[in-house]
């Protein structure tokens, strides 16, 4: 559950997009909050400001605004392969012969260090342990040989696992989808450009309008001038597997993701809850925040009689605590977190839903 990076893509006509792409991640951040990055390129030169840390400390008016160009990426990091540092910190930039390549990566590959080994037997030098540097290097050799669209094709046809990629090369911005759809990528318009975002909200956050997900094993090339994109379907697939967590917990409940809002699909599965295993109770309340939409949905689906209310109230200045390293830092960060509204539950059977049981807590 460590592989939900966000990442964004912008092509605008002429507007620079390092402001759009900074408010695109803070849509996204709570998808990531080890480090954030920005790649621009103004069709002569790639700039990059990557940090460790909230997209809020990553970033200052400074650093925006050394961000020339009006097309770039994004992202915000989980840590989902490599360590957690500056090196494996991304968009991941490289120069080569063919020009300036900056790549954003949400996913994890299964054959990475097969295809590290070989590259390196190549004479490509790395200098991170994550599986995004692999990708960038595999398609930076590819473009010495092939155009935009092979090049990415034959990358496609290497690399294996689940990814959603949003990529620059020079100034054309374009994004990928792996070929079972596991994670999550759209396509939304702007006033005067395309956005590629990993979840709906981002788009919101620009006033622009979704206009589809991206397909399964899809390329998706934003015109450099914003008029357009042009897709092309590079890998076929029998079956789909999109992430599940993704409308479990992982994903804003105000984003649309294959079609479904993802507060509705919460919903829908608090009421289905209550019909596989709904039992008789006085007061029915969530674990913030993520659980909210399916009690509420639990609750509307019982018979009268059912409260719902809230009962624990979080604390907004910590963290998510399921992935700290022991049981007793877990419980301390969860008390830390949470406090019982006793009026609510004081005297009362109480239901309580959460999004999924991790730990058990």
């Amino acid at each position: 559950m460590h592989e939900k990076c966000g990442v964004v893509g912008i092509s605008t006509a002429d507007r620079n997009v390092a402001r759009p792409l900074y408010y695109s991640l803070y849509a996204l951040q709570h998808r990531g909050q080890e480090s954030a990055g920005i790649v621009t390129h103004d069709g002569f030169q790639q700039y990059e400001h990557v940090e460790m840390g909230l997209v809020g400390d990553a970033f200052d008016e400074d650093d925006l605004d050394s961000l020339n160009g009006s097309n770039g990426i994004g992202h915000v990091r989980y840590p989902t392969s490599g360590s957690v540092n500056n090196c494996c910190a991304q968009p991941f930039s490289v120069s080569f012969k063919s020009g300036s390549l900056g790549l954003a990566h949400n996913g994890n590959l299964i054959n990475t260090d097969e295809i590290r080994e070989e590259l390196a037997a190549l004479g490509h030098a790395f200098t991170s342990d994550g599986d995004t540097e692999v990708i960038a290097h595999d398609l930076a050799r590819n473009l010495l040989e092939e155009d935009l669209v092979r090049a990415v094709k034959r990358t496609m046809s290497r690399i294996h696992g689940s990814y959603s990629l949003t990529i620059t090369h020079d100034e054309t911005v374009l994004g990928v989808r792996d070929p079972q759809g596991n994670r999550p990528l759209c396509i939304g318009e702007l006033d005067d450009g395309y956005v590629l975002a990993s979840e709906s909200a981002a788009i919101d956050t620009l006033d622009g309008d979704l206009v589809r997900d991206v397909r399964p094993g899809e390329l998706v090339v934003l015109h450099d001038d914003g008029s357009g994109f042009d897709t092309y379907h590079l890998v076929e697939t029998e079956q789909t597997a999109h992430c599940f967590f993704e409308h479990v917990y992982f994903a804003r409940p105000d984003s649309v993701i294959d079609d479904e809002l993802v507060y509705e699909v919460r919903r829908d599965l608090g009421g289905a809850l209550w019909e596989e295993s709904g039992i008789e109770t006085d007061v029915v309340m969530p674990v913030p925040d993520s659980g909210r939409a399916f009690a509420s949905g639990y609750a509307d689906a019982a018979p009268d009689g059912v409260d719902f209310a809230e009962g624990l109230m979080k604390n907004r200045y910590v963290g998510r605590t399921f992935i700290m390293p022991t049981q007793d830092e877990r419980e301390r960060a969860v008390r830390l977190k949470l406090n019982p509204i006793k009026s609510t539950v004081e005297g009362k059977t109480v239901t309580v839903i959460d999004d999924s049981i991790v730990r058990g807590t």
